[in-house]
């Protein structure tokens, strides 16, 4: 009996595993997004300032 309990620990260890990864890859997928998403932005702002900085 002993066999058999280990086997549904094991599975279960082994989804709960998959689950933390996935929650992990979605996690940094949506920081890497938000990085971006800033870094456009503030770089955004950059050019419109030397634009008109140049115009100026």
């Amino acid at each position: 009996t002993s066999v058999v309990e280990e086997k549904p620990k094991a599975e279960v260890s082994f989804l709960a595993g998959q689950w933390i990864l996935l929650v992990l890859s979605i996690v940094f997928l949506l920081g890497i997004v938000y990085l971006a998403y800033r870094y456009r932005k503030t770089k955004r702002l950059q050019d419109k300032s030397m634009s008109q900085m140049e115009l100026k």
